[in-house]
């Protein structure tokens, strides 16, 4: 939540008289008690920013099986401690004649996997990943999986069964990662139920590193906005008494020449 400037200004204001008005008291304890105070709640503060939802950034990348028999695969790793999912595709399938009709014989698939303990979110039918739109939660009530299918199928002489979780479409998977902090993925599928180019692209993801729930989407943009940044500073000065109250009036003079 980004705060007003005027909003700014006022706290700012207040804290200033609260600080002056604390040093003013009869006692040196009374005055340790004001700045005690003011340090404390710069340090609560803080505290709350240090969790954080840790984003990617664009990454966009491609796993395509093109052409019959093919196969493709890359891992990722979200959170610096080595792979943590790995995704693949296959194109096994084969046109074949069966009474007249042209059939496909063979599995198409595209699909992710967990490593070292990580999950993602899956129905326990055929093992299909839960396509997750944007600002849904992902926690700990969502189901994980060793392995999860964007896409399937299998075809043997006339009969096809398939899964179809995705089929050709971008959506969030969630994932929860060996470490136990919940995070989503987002993809986008390409699926053909006859042999072609199948395959997913990765475009980009997240986690939150404090094991909270997370929603699809969330990249943490807003988590730790300057303007609470810039009252952290100027509190923390405040609980130096005197000399902080001087460096916050001059930085407050410096701003207004640059601005």
């Amino acid at each position: 939540m980004r705060i007003k400037e005027t909003e700014k200004q006022q706290f700012e204001q207040d804290l200033l008289s609260y600080s002056i008005s604390a040093q003013n008291q009869p006692t040196a304890k009374s005055s340790w008690k004001a700045y005690g105070a003011a340090a404390s709640t710069a340090l609560l503060a803080s505290s709350a920013l240090e969790a954080a939802i840790i984003y990617s950034g664009p990454q966009n990348i491609n796993i395509t099986a093109s052409g019959s028999g093919a196969t493709a695969y890359t891992a990722i790793d979200m959170d610096g401690g080595g792979a943590d999912f790995g995704f693949g595709a296959a194109n096994f399938g084969v046109y074949n004649t069966f009474y007249g009709s042209t059939v496909v014989t063979g599995t198409n698939a595209a699909f992710a996997v967990g490593y070292g303990g990580g999950g993602i979110a899956a129905s326990a039918t055929y093992g299909r990943a839960s396509k997750f739109s944007s600002g849904a939660t992902i926690g700990g009530g969502a189901g994980f999986a060793g392995t999860a299918f964007f896409n399937a199928t299998a075809a043997t002489s006339n009969t096809t069964a398939f899964n179809a979780g995705f089929n050709s479409s971008t959506g969030f998977i969630g994932v929860q990662l060996a470490s136990g902090n919940f995070g989503w993925i987002q993809v986008h599928v390409d699926f053909s139920f006859a042999p072609g180019n199948n395959g997913v692209t990765i475009l980009d993801w997240a986690y939150d590193d404090s094991g909270a729930a997370i929603r699809a989407g969330d990249t943490g943009a807003v988590a730790a906005p300057e303007p609470a940044t810039n009252m952290l500073v100027g509190m923390g000065l405040l609980a130096l008494g005197a000399s902080g109250i001087r460096t916050l009036r001059r930085r407050k003079r410096e701003a207004g020449l640059t601005s």
